[in-house]
């Protein structure tokens, strides 16, 4: 892994680094990025694990960000099938290496999306972020330029109208070759951390919205036993939202709020050019939740209620690992036909 070179593209500032022979760029807008090496460093972690790889960086790292690569990688073997030690195998500290420390009187980002998980932990999870930072290239690609700029302007309107700042990142990493081949749920959460040290000269502390709820907590590449461990001492410190809410209530719990209400999106599939294609498990889910509650229909980036039902009943049959979260939903208060097509799809298949 080579070092960092700066890059520049209008108001975009980068730094590209070489990794097995191939550039990736991490880019901020209206903002100089941070060079650390831990940043491309903790996004490839995970995918060079799965893969056996060794990372080679340029310079010696962190001595407290390796540590917690070590933890990482630990934790990680206990849940996938790689080797517990750490990938990493940096160089020898030299006398007078050290890079500069970051800025003092840095803010807190929360990673936001626009999501259920995102609006619950900005809205009620009580860590009172300065920034959102949205990363342009991880649930979006940074080439489907509509649907970039749109995101990014909902990003803003939620900033503005709670005086907070936006802060973007643009990257190409999912499109490298070593995260292609890996898988994206096992990858993501180092992903996140990374965009966060590359913006660690503008905050000091990176919120991510909770995933998965005590209890159902699965092995996936975001969670509160995991995320921290990703962090920079002194420079950046990740942090997991709370995980005591099930998603079902988290979406009761902003279902009244007007920002949601004009903003949520979900989808990730894109089957549509709207914010939220109204096909997919993921948004026909978090309709039917939000059927529970007298607000469905105030949310303007989701269809209406009139063809839930069929919207449901076209999801059969349901893959195995929706049907329990299509299970928690019944006796929720859904509307009677509602309620009636997620037993149809929930529903046990004959004995053959």
């Amino acid at each position: 892994m080579g070092p960092a070179r700066r890059t520049q593209d209008g108001p975009w500032h980068g730094i590209e680094v070489d990794v097995d022979g191939r550039a990736v760029t991490f880019e901020l807008l209206d903002h100089r990025p941070s060079d650390r090496v831990e940043a491309v460093l903790t996004a490839y972690v995970p995918s060079a694990l799965a893969a056996g790889a060794t990372l080679v960086p340029h310079r010696a790292v962190d001595p407290g960000w390796a540590a917690g690569v070590d933890r990482a990688a630990a934790l990680m073997a206990t849940w996938w099938d790689h080797a517990p030690a750490s990938p990493v195998r940096p160089p020898e500290p030299a006398a007078g290496e050290p890079p500069p420390a970051p800025p003092p009187g840095r803010g807190t980002a929360l990673c936001f999306t626009g999501g259920v998980d995102s609006f619950w932990a900005l809205l009620h999870g009580g860590h009172d972020p300065t920034h959102l930072l949205y990363v342009v290239g991880y649930d979006i690609d940074r080439d489907d330029t509509d649907r970039v700029e749109s995101q990014m302007g909902a990003v803003r309107a939620v900033a503005t109208a709670l005086g907070l700042a936006p802060l973007f990142v643009r990257t190409d990493l999912r499109a490298q070759p070593a995260i292609t081949a890996a898988n994206w749920g096992r990858d993501h959460g180092a992903a996140i951390a990374a965009a966060g040290l590359v913006a660690s000269d503008v905050v000091e502390r990176l919120v991510v919205p909770p995933s998965y709820a005590n209890g159902r907590l699965i092995p996936w590449g975001s969670r509160p036993d995991l995320d921290h461990l990703w962090s920079a001492p002194g420079t950046l410190a990740v942090e997991h939202s709370p995980t005591d809410l099930p998603r079902f209530d988290r979406v009761r719990a902003i279902a009244a709020e007007p920002l949601p209400q004009q903003h949520l999106r979900v989808c990730w599939e894109h089957r549509t050019a709207d914010a939220n294609c109204g096909q997919c498990e993921k948004c026909v889910r978090t309709m039917a939740m939000l059927a529970t509650t007298p607000h469905l229909a105030a949310f303007a980036t989701m269809p209406g209620r009139q063809d839930l039902a069929d919207r449901i009943r076209d999801l059969h049959p349901l893959p195995e690992h929706h049907v329990r979260m299509w299970r928690d939903l019944r006796g929720t208060g859904l509307p009677a036909d509602v309620a009636a097509a997620v037993d149809h799809v929930t529903a046990e298949p004959p004995p053959p």
